[in-house]
Parts: C-alpha cells; sequence; structure tokens
C-alpha cells in the first residue's frame, strides 16, 4: 500500500478523547508515543506523529518550560513528527513576532522547524512545525488556503444574513 503523504497517526486523540473524571484516566504521552511507534499491520507503520496542545500532556496556555518539556519528548521520538501549536498572544501582551521566535527558539533543539503560519484574526496564530515530513512544503500554502477560505466564508455569511 502506498500513501500519498507519509501516515502521521494523531497520538493525542487515543489517550484523550472519553477520557477524565467521568472514566478512564488519560494515557501518557509517552506510552502514547512508544505504542505509536510500535504498531504494524501487514508490515506497514506509521511515518511519524501528529501532536497538539491539550491538557493534561501540554496545556493550552503552555508556558516555555512546558515547551521545554514537548521538546524532550519529541527529541525522543525517532519518527517524523508534525506539531500544531495553536497561540494567543493577547494573552500575555505578547507580539505575535515575539510569540514566534520564542516558539522557535525551544523547539529547534528536537529539529522542528515552522512549516507554516497561519495567522487568524486578532492576536491569534496557528504554527505547524515539522521534522522528517517530506510533504512540508505543501504545508506552507496553508496560510493562504486559510485566508482564502475565511474570505469566502466571511462573504456567504454575510449574503446570507443579507449585510
Amino acid at each position: 500500500m502506498t500513501h500519498k503523504y507519509p501516515a502521521l497517526h494523531n497520538a493525542m486523540w487515543p489517550g484523550l478523547v472519553g477520557k477524565g473524571p467521568d472514566s478512564e484516566p488519560p494515557i501518557e504521552l509517552e506510552t502514547m508515543l512508544d505504542m505509536t511507534a510500535a504498531t504494524e499491520v501487514d508490515g506497514v507503520r506509521f511515518d511519524g506523529v501528529d501532536l497538539f496542545l491539550s491538557d493534561p500532556h501540554t496545556p493550552i496556555d503552555a508556558s516555555q518550560d512546558d515547551l521545554k518539556r514537548l521538546a524532550t519528548v519529541v527529541q525522543g521520538i525517532s519518527q517524523s513528527v508534525v506539531v500544531q501549536l495553536s497561540t494567543y498572544s493577547a494573552n500575555y501582551d505578547n507580539s505575535q513576532k515575539d510569540v514566534l521566535e520564542v516558539v522557535t527558539s525551544l523547539l529547534k533543539c528536537c529539529g522542528l522547524e515552522i512549516v507554516a503560519t497561519v495567522p487568524a484574526k486578532g492576536q491569534m496564530m496557528s504554527l505547524v512545525l515539522a521534522r522528517g515530513i517530506g510533504w512540508s512544503d505543501s504545508i506552507r500554502s496553508l496560510a493562504c488556503r486559510f485566508t482564502s477560505w475565511l474570505a469566502c466564508s466571511t462573504d456567504a455569511l454575510g449574503r446570507l444574513s443579507g449585510s
């Protein structure tokens, strides 16, 4: 079986969805990553993992120390990695430029590079960082695609509401 893109396991969802105080506890991040690395079906393995910020592994309002812990975890992953971070620079009165510099400096030690920056309204943006992803060039167009989608959606909403 061949894939156009690497087969990335969204390693966060199985360990977090449906977990919590009224259910079973979340699966530790390192355990999920080990299970992903060991998974093989008919000789096919995941090419890497897709990580995002979510409690309890990495809080959505991650501090520099949280990002350093994430870098340590990513450093131990031998496969390709994609990390999606959404930032809200207004929370701490930081410019998006400042946030980008901090994230870049903290995560470059584990080989992650920013392959897409998708600014949204105000002081929110999503960053896509990757290591070992052969199709990272296709990700770089995310900002243009998002801006186009947002403009079309805003226009469509305006037409629906009659404004």
